[in-house]
């Protein structure tokens, strides 16, 4: 099998996000959408997709799952067999569907799917933390006038 049917994907991320990470994540041919701040804005916007991920810089997020991802996702799954013991990457991924709460991001969920997969690709966070380096940067606050005139736009 060649993998799961779901046309759609990336991540959704804020202006607020590191632009390393976002170049990072446009170089592995990830698709990266950029919405206004807050969580409302960021899962409106994985809902399009048909696996969406989002996360804030504070932390908020989760990883969503169109019904058609699941429908996909399981039947590979199922029709895979698993080979000495070792389940195959369809059902690893089954398995994270299963342990994401796509509801609300619930963040001890977040750290035993980063724990997992941390280990099943035998990597120490340091490793995760390697993958690239972030840019330099500053965030202030800004007292305006009328902060209705200012927008955000990917």
């Amino acid at each position: 099998s060649s993998g799961i049917n779901a046309e759609y994907g990336g991540v959704v991320q804020t202006a607020y996000a590191n632009g390393s990470s976002t170049s990072y994540l446009q170089d592995q041919g990830v698709e990266v959408v950029c919405v206004p701040t807050g969580v409302k804005h960021l899962h409106a916007a994985a809902e399009k997709m048909d696996i969406g991920i989002y996360f804030e810089a504070n932390g908020h997020g989760t990883v969503l799952f169109s019904n058609k991802a699941l429908t996909s996702i399981n039947k590979e799954a199922d029709q895979c067999d698993s080979l000495k013991g070792h389940r195959t990457p369809m059902q690893k991924l089954q398995n994270l569907t299963a342990l994401i709460n796509q509801a609300c991001g619930d963040a001890v969920t977040n750290i035993l799917v980063i724990e997992a997969l941390l280990r099943d690709n035998r990597w120490m966070v340091s490793d995760w933390d390697g993958l690239y380096a972030d840019l330099p940067y500053r965030q202030l606050k800004v007292a305006v006038a009328d902060r209705s005139l200012i927008k955000t736009f990917d």
